[in-house]
């Protein structure tokens, strides 16, 4: 049998290396599994590549990868400001990628016929986030604080035009760099601004802090976050007594009938976390799918059997690709932090869709 390999492409962080990042963890459980499967045309394996956070990093992997053609496929990356450098590199070399999570809309409105991903698009996420603030949260004014980069400007950006057309009033807009950690001064112009709900578009390890220093600081209204604060709101934004929210475009795994074994099996190994985990086990099930279905490592094959009609049960659910990449029916789950007698815990409370369409309020 020939051998063939998939370019995992992660990004691990100062707080954080790539190994305890729980979609490297879901891609470990898939590449054991692909590893063993000896049903398969070729012998397939990954070779990691961790890009630090750094674009230029980025960009050299992504040519490294498409020059070596032992590489028939790229999952990754993480990142929506690695996925826009690596993505025109990949369409022109004609190898498939599939991200586990960078949501830009861009990405797949470039015409790159490569790029595809295992979650909602920021256009979905933006219009949810916008639509639970004013009508589930009751929100009529919000204060924004986001990471300066492409993922954070934009979907800030996003939610606060449709707060605004809602009727809401956004009273700040505060950023931070990614390397930073000192946020007195954020915190205490933030806090002044006394407003209805405090929306964050963070990493997980500055969210932690951030939320933290704002309840401190004596910020009691509700704190409405993306799928990237879902750790941070056991740290420090679910303080007993104040209120915290989030959605999540990737499949949570406590709800999902289809993630049960996984989950079981991540369960195993680490502690439980579903950010996007089920995600990073799809993308290379995805890819071993499409090597199956083209009969070998070719490039222009695997391709073609993600774009042709590709129709997949992973552990994430059902899944299918429109023609620019984006995932058909991906849901938008919305999660409050509940105190429980064993401490805090995300409650699930349904899709943005569901609740809105029920008339849910606080």
């Amino acid at each position: 049998m020939s051998n063939a390999r998939i370019a995992f492409l992660i990004s691990s962080r100062m707080q954080r290396p790539a190994v305890e990042n729980p979609i490297y963890r879901g891609a470990t459980l898939a590449i054991e599994k692909v590893r063993a499967d000896r049903s398969l045309p070729v012998a397939l394996d990954w070779e990691v590549f961790d890009a630090h956070g750094d674009v230029q990093q980025t960009e050299a992997n992504a040519r490294r990868i498409v020059a070596d053609p032992s590489f028939v496929t790229a999952v990754g990356p993480m990142s929506s400001d690695e996925a826009l450098t690596s993505a025109p590199i990949f369409h022109e070399a004609g190898l498939l990628q599939v991200s586990p999570s960078a949501s830009l809309p861009k990405l797949c409105q470039s015409g790159y016929a490569t790029f595809h991903r295992l979650l909602a698009n920021e256009d979905a996420q933006g219009g949810a986030l916008a639509q639970a603030a004013y009508h589930l949260l009751g929100a009529r004014t919000m204060t924004l604080i986001n990471a300066d980069d492409v993922w954070g400007n934009f979907l800030t950006g996003l939610l606060a035009r449709e707060f605004e057309k809602l009727g809401g009033k956004v009273t700040g807009h505060f950023k931070y760099g990614n390397e930073t950690m000192e946020f007195a001064d954020l915190v205490r112009d933030a806090a002044a601004t006394n407003a209805a709900a405090y929306f964050f578009a963070v990493h997980p390890i500055e969210g932690t802090q951030l939320a933290g220093e704002l309840r401190a600081a004596g910020v009691k209204a509700p704190f409405l976050g993306t799928d990237a604060m879902k750790t941070a709101f056991f740290l420090g934004g679910g303080a007993p007594g104040a209120e915290a929210y989030h959605t999540h475009t990737g499949g949570d795994f406590r709800h999902l009938p289809s993630a049960q074994e996984f989950r079981k099996a991540y369960a195993a190994r680490w502690p439980e976390d579903s950010a996007y985990s089920p995600e990073g086990h799809d993308g290379i099930a995805v890819v071993a799918e499409a090597v199956r279905r083209a009969g070998g490592a070719d490039r222009a094959k695997v391709l073609a059997a993600v774009r042709d009609g590709f129709d997949f049960n992973g552990v994430t659910g059902r899944i299918r690709f429109t023609p620019e990449g984006e995932r058909v029916d991906s849901p938008v789950g919305f999660y409050q932090v509940k105190k429980t007698n064993s401490g805090l815990e995300m409650a699930y409370l349904g899709t943005t869709v569901e609740l809105l369409a029920a008339g849910a309020k606080r």
